[in-house]
C-alpha cells in the first residue's frame, strides 16, 4: 500500500510539472481523475470503498491517498499553494477547522445537507458532517462487567472514570498513539477538562498528571489492540463504534463499554472540496461528495463500516445494531479551543509525557 501511494504522488508531481510546462486542458472540464485524502481506507476498506465507487460510474476516476490524523491535516495544509488532493473524506473537527482557517476548503452546499440535524453543521459549509462516531473504552465482557452482581473472582468490575482506569488498572487496557486522530481526540477530550489560561499550554497541573498516568499505566497500540482484547492480561481498550461489531465479529468475542460519567467524545466526520483553483477539479469534487452523503451510499458505507450515519433518512434504514452503536450521553466539548491547542498539546505529550 505504501508503495502505491509513493507511486502516486510521484506520478502526481510529474504531471503537475507537465502540466507547467506544456499548459493545461480547459480549467471547466472534468479531469480524468480526482484525488481524494481519506482516513477510510484501512482495515481493508479500501477495496470495498474503490468497488462503491466503480459502481457509481462517475465520468473521472477517483485515486484515494491513505492519511490518517493529524497527517491528513498536515499534508493539505503544506500543498495548499499547489493542491493534489480535490477531496478530503474524514477527519473530526479538529482537523476541518484548521483546514478551513488556512485556507484549504471550498463552501459547497450539497442537496443532502438538508437532512442533517443542524447541531452537526457549520455556518457556511466549508465542511459537511457524514458519520457520527462515538469514542469508546471498551472491554470484553468475559473479564470485567458494568454490573457489581456479576462480579466473581474471574469478572472484575469495570471503571468509571479515567482516574480509576490509570490508577487501578495498569497494564491492562491499550491506548493510542497520539498521531493517531483517535488517541489524540481521547487524550484533548480529557485534557480539555482541566482548562487553565494561566496553565501550561492552557490546562492546569492536574490536568497533564492525569494524563500522563493514563497514557504511561497503557499499553501503547503496536497492531496488537484488537488481539489484546481477547486475552485477559489487556482486555480494555481506546476504540471507535465503528470497530465494535467488527471486533465482536471478527473474534467471536462480546464486548461493553465503560460508562464514564461525564460521558463519550464524539467524532463528527466531515467531508470538504478542497480549493483547487481549478473548476474542473472542484465540479468533479463537488459531484463525489455529493453522492457520498447521500442516503443511498450512507447505508452503503455503513453496512461496510460501521458508521453511524449523519444522514437522517439513512440513519433510518441502517440496522439496529449500528443504531444502538450511537452513545446515550455525549460528552460536552469545546472544538475551537482543542483546535486551537491540539498541536502543541500532541507535541508535548509525544516529548515530554511519554516514557
Amino acid at each position: 500500500m505504501k508503495r502505491k501511494i509513493l507511486f502516486l504522488i510521484m506520478a502526481l508531481a510529474i504531471s503537475v510539472t507537465l502540466a507547467a510546462c506544456f499548459g493545461q486542458k480547459d480549467s471547466t472540464e472534468l479531469p480524468n481523475t480526482i484525488i481524494v485524502y481519506t482516513n477510510q481506507t484501512s482495515g481493508g476498506r479500501g477495496e470495498r470503498l474503490e468497488r462503491l465507487v466503480r459502481e457509481a460510474n462517475f465520468d473521472f476516476e477517483v485515486s484515494f491517498v491513505e492519511l490518517a490524523g493529524q497527517n491528513l491535516k498536515n499534508r493539505l495544509i503544506a500543498e495548499k499553494e499547489s493542491p493534489m488532493a480535490d477531496v478530503v473524506l474524514g477527519g473530526g473537527l479538529i482537523e476541518h477547522i484548521d483546514l478551513k482557517s488556512a485556507g484549504v476548503l471550498r463552501e459547497f452546499t450539497p442537496s443532502w445537507l438538508a437532512d442533517i440535524d443542524d447541531d452537526y453543521l457549520n455556518e457556511d459549509n466549508s465542511y459537511l458532517p457524514w458519520a457520527i462516531e462515538p469514542l469508546y473504552v471498551v472491554f470484553n465482557k468475559k473479564y470485567f462487567t458494568n454490573n457489581p452482581e456479576e462480579v466473581t473472582i474471574n469478572k472484575l468490575l469495570a471503571p468509571t472514570s479515567w482516574k480509576e482506569l490509570a490508577n487501578d488498572f495498569k497494564g491492562r487496557y491499550n491506548i493510542f498513539k497520539p498521531s493517531s486522530g483517535t488517541g489524540l481526540t481521547f487524550y484533548s477530550s480529557i485534557l480539555s477538562k482541566y482548562k487553565d489560561v494561566n496553565g501550561e499550554l492552557n490546562i492546569n497541573e492536574e490536568g497533564w498528571e492525569l494524563l500522563e498516568k493514563v497514557i504511561n499505566n497503557g499499553i501503547m497500540d503496536t497492531g496488537l489492540w484488537q488481539y489484546n482484547l481477547t486475552q485477559k492480561q489487556a482486555p480494555i481498550a481506546m476504540t471507535w463504534s465503528g470497530a465494535i461489531l467488527e471486533i465482536e465479529e471478527g473474534y467471536g468475542i462480546e464486548l461493553d463499554i465503560i460508562n464514564f460519567e461525564e460521558g463519550n467524545p464524539v467524532v463528527v466526520s466531515q467531508v470538504a472540496v478542497v480549493d483547487s483553483n481549478h473548476e474542473g477539479r472542484i465540479k468533479a469534487a463537488e459531484i463525489f461528495v455529493e453522492w457520498w452523503g447521500s442516503a443511498e451510499t450512507q447505508v452503503k458505507w455503513s453496512e461496510i463500516s460501521g458508521q453511524i450515519p449523519a444522514n437522517k433518512k439513512a440513519f433510518d434504514l441502517v440496522d439496529e445494531k449500528i443504531k444502538n452503536l450511537n452513545t446515550e450521553k455525549v460528552l460536552d466539548l469545546d472544538w475551537n479551543f482543542i483546535s486551537q491547542n491540539t498541536s502543541l498539546w500532541r507535541e508535548k505529550i509525544e516529548l515530554d509525557l511519554i516514557n
